[in-house]
């Protein structure tokens, strides 16, 4: 399967493949990754003008939005976050 922007994958390296970037909610620039910032906008932070941040995973692992009917239940909207480190 090809990549696609926007993607989140789990590696186990200490270190992110060429043009790929670690989600620990570092800000990036809306100039330089226009395209992935027209996917997922200021969803998780950002100024909205000059730039938006990627998702923070550090200590957790990513949750599908909707709803659960498993632990822990409940409704989780897109860039929702739960559980602790």
């Amino acid at each position: 399967m090809d990549p696609m922007i926007g993607m989140i994958f789990m590696l186990p390296f200490q270190w992110a493949p060429v043009d790929y970037s670690f989600c620990q909610g570092q800000s990036l620039r809306i100039q330089q990754y226009a395209a992935l910032y027209s996917l997922i906008g200021s969803l998780y932070g950002g100024d909205q003008v000059n730039n938006f941040n990627l998702p923070d995973l550090q200590g957790r692992v990513p949750l599908g939005a909707g709803t659960s009917q498993v632990i822990p239940p409940g409704n989780f909207p897109l860039a929702s976050h739960a559980g602790a480190a």
